[in-house]
């Protein structure tokens, strides 16, 4: 669903925090402090985040979002992918880029930005999962790296993230096709391992799937602030010892609001330990003819 005008202002902030990237991500930086720059610039550009900014290191693929009091800094020669978003009434910009400290990763994330560049020049009203997959496993063929299976890119619709059509970064026989007026997010994470992400580590990101009435008196009080604030966009964990000065207390709470099913956890992503993510993506307007990119660098 495109949101004309909000949607480009959201994809202008984007592209602004994407200019600043490389200045706030460097060896030795806090993983927090790098989210804080960015959800911080987001705001003071007139968007909001669409979700909790994620800074992931090597194996680690997405969702890592840090938690409260982590003090986890960025190694040498590491490879970190930034994975933001913007929105503006809800119309969302996502995209991401990779940061590498690390020669030996160049093909890697030749590999993940060369695939989405490649994807995006062959979107048009028609195009299929399948030939949009095969598209960027191709690429990831050529360098000898793999796609990861079981990450895509996907539909946005208005607050929602996630808004059900999947764009697979590999081979497949997925017939779907886009059509004229989609908003998409193509991702292409490149991998030298096996390409398959699993749960790794406490979740740092939440998003309240249905408001419910809930004993927890805690709960209660998140669910009254970030719901009208977020609606169903995510929120981070850290977010919410703004609202609650007890970290035993937001645990419980949100232990409480999964178990009545009120909001969903995701944990970080992360590949084999030793293997290297890569990441790049950008948001796009499907059209008859071709596409209108709303935010992110594919070139």
């Amino acid at each position: 669903m495109y949101g004309g005008k909000d949607h480009d202002k959201a994809g202008e902030i984007a592209n602004e925090v994407l200019k600043g990237i490389s200045g706030k991500v460097k060896v030795g930086a806090q993983l927090a402090e790098v989210c804080e720059q960015v959800e911080s610039e987001i705001i003071s550009l007139g968007g909001q985040p669409a979700f909790p900014c994620s800074v992931a290191v090597n194996e680690y693929a997405a969702h890592y979002a840090p938690l409260f009091g982590d003090k986890s800094t960025i190694p040498e020669n590491s490879i970190v992918k930034v994975d933001f978003g913007v929105h503006i009434n809800g119309y969302i910009c996502d995209c991401a880029t990779t940061l590498n400290f690390n020669p030996a990763l160049t093909h890697l994330e030749k590999a993940s930005k060369e695939s989405l560049r490649a994807a995006v020049e062959v979107v048009r009203e028609g195009v299929t999962i399948a030939e949009l997959g095969a598209t960027i496993h191709g690429v990831m063929k050529r360098y000898n790296v793999n796609p990861v299976f079981n990450l895509t890119g996907h539909t946005l619709g208005r607050y929602t993230v996630h808004a059900g059509l999947s764009i697979l970064n590999h081979d497949n026989n997925v017939q779907a096709a886009l059509s004229a007026g989609d908003v998409i997010a193509i991702e292409t994470f490149s991998s030298t391992g096996a390409g398959y992400v699993h749960d790794r580590g406490r979740p740092g990101i939440y998003a309240i799937v249905e408001p419910k009435n809930v004993r927890n008196a805690v709960a209660r009080k998140i669910l009254s602030k970030v719901y009208p604030e977020r609606q169903t966009l995510p929120f981070a964990e850290r977010w919410l010892h703004k609202i609650e000065g007890s970290g035993f207390a937001i645990q419980n709470a949100l232990k409480d609001m999964e178990q009545a099913e009120v909001l969903l956890s995701y944990p970080p992503l992360s590949e084999q330990v030793g293997a290297m993510v890569s990441q790049h993506e950008c948001t796009l307007l499907v059209e008859k003819n071709g596409f209108h990119v709303i935010g992110g660098d594919y070139r």
